[in-house]
């Protein structure tokens, strides 16, 4: 009888035990692609959205793992991207996306534009997240210098910017600012975009901002966490970073999991708490409110309605900017004396120009002084120069008469054998003389400075 009782006991307890939990599902990973603007903020509102989702889950369950990274720069992303996210592109920018925060939608279409015929990859931009304008910032001694302009000023006017660095998504809004003003638009094909985006780029500093007249070209959230700056507005309208949020989605490798958690940390960066952090951090929320910070204007500064190509802007203006050297070979006439001196004022700080003889291998010459452009100036005919083709070089012809870049001439034979122009220039005086000599400049412009290649 003792048995039976036994096991009834055993078997009656065993039946009153609640039931066993079942085990927790591995975490989701959530990698967020976040670009430098935002890299500190993002990290710390994940880390909160990760922590939080033991709340949500009713078994306490952590859901996710989030790994938020910037890479080395937003261009490097954006070409990662645009490639599909490559196996290489693992070591060399991070791992593969689930959820990029660049700072403008101009990036989003760049790379959308790269990747129109992958069929394996695709961009999902959702909301905005935040709103940043791009101003100037200025040291209160040219703030009080141009307190006349009731603490506003034209884009135009902007003479000694530090360097901007269009390796990311803010600084090529704030190229695209600056090239916008001096160009009259975003037309970047034009014969005089080179020399004109040289002349930008020649003008900027190294030097610190927000010291002496050195002015800074950035985020309204960049300039208010900078020393020593004050922001100005500019009249004639300020570009936006609209902070996107993007879905980067493989239709071939759906996980429903985590679409679900995506959703939920675009509902918590929208959240009314962490917009609020959004405007602690210097940026202004969704509804262009902003904190309390001094010298912000606290209403919606007038906007530029652009939308500028961002990669056509990036390639411009790391063009633009890079340093050449330049030979110039002149036959020691006036007309071609004259026109060196005018290829001289092209250069800036990092480029150089240099002298050398207009005789047969002059163009072989220019190759081993390490110049990039070769200028041929001539008012009467020469003789062959001679070329073998070899070194990274582009010619550009100039000749004083008509015929001068006839098809026979040498002038004309040198410029074509080295991708290069001849450009004639008829008058001597009045000005038509001026107009060929600003193509002709152009033309030397765009060879040293109108492309990557």
């Amino acid at each position: 009888l003792a048995v039976p009782l036994a096991f009834a006991g055993v078997t009656n307890a065993v039946g009153a035990a609640p039931p066993a939990a079942p085990p927790c599902p591995p975490p989701v990973q959530l990698n967020v692609l976040v670009s430098a603007e935002k890299d500190a903020l993002v990290r710390r509102l994940a880390l909160e959205f990760e922590d939080d989702s033991r709340r949500h889950n009713p078994l306490g369950c952590k859901e996710l793992d989030t790994l938020v990274y910037t890479g080395p720069s937003a261009e490097a992303a954006a070409a990662a991207l645009g490639r599909g996210w490559q196996p290489g592109d693992l070591t060399a920018v991070g791992a593969e996306p689930h959820v990029w925060l660049p700072d403008s939608t101009a990036e989003v279409r760049a790379v959308q534009a790269a990747l129109w015929q992958r069929q394996d990859v695709a961009l999902h931009p959702r909301a905005g997240v935040a709103v940043t304008p791009v101003v100037l910032g200025v040291s209160e001694e040219l703030s009080a210098r141009l307190a006349e302009l009731a603490g506003d000023f034209h884009w135009r006017d902007v003479r000694r910017p530090a360097e901007v660095d269009t390796s990311s998504g803010a600084g090529v809004a704030a190229a695209a600012a600056l090239a916008h003003a001096e160009l009259g638009g975003l037309d970047l094909t034009a014969p005089g975009v080179p020399r004109a985006l040289h002349g930008i780029t020649r003008r900027t500093t190294s030097d610190e901002p927000c010291v002496g007249d050195v002015a800074l070209v950035g985020s309204e959230k960049a300039v208010v966490t900078t020393d020593g700056c004050r922001v100005l507005y500019p009249r004639d309208g300020a570009l936006v970073l609209d902070h996107p949020f993007v879905e980067v989605e493989r239709p071939k490798r759906p996980n429903p999991r985590r679409a679900r958690i995506v959703d939920r940390f675009l509902d918590h960066l929208l959240s009314p708490s962490t917009q609020e952090e959004f405007k602690r951090e210097g940026f202004r929320d969704v509804a262009w409110n902003v904190g309390a910070r001094p010298g912000v204007r606290l209403d919606r500064p007038r906007t530029l309605p652009v939308e500028p190509d961002a990669a056509a802007v990036r390639s411009a203006w790391e063009a633009a900017a890079r340093p050449r050297v330049i030979a110039v070979a002149g036959d020691g006439s006036s007309d071609a004396n004259l026109f060196a001196t005018a290829v001289r004022r092209l250069a800036g700080p990092r480029d150089r120009v240099i002298d050398l003889p207009l005789v047969q291998g002059v163009v072989e010459a220019g190759v081993g002084s390490g110049a990039n452009v070769v200028v041929l100036a001539a008012a009467a005919a020469i003789p062959p120069v001679g070329f073998d083709g070899s070194g990274p070089v582009r010619v550009v012809a100039v000749g004083f008469g008509n015929g001068a870049c006839a098809g026979s001439t040498a002038l004309s034979a040198a410029a074509a054998a080295h991708g290069g122009p001849c450009r004639e220039i008829t008058t001597t005086n009045g000005s038509g003389a001026s107009e060929g000599q600003e193509r002709a400049l152009d033309d030397i412009a765009r060879a040293a400075w109108g492309g990557l290649t």
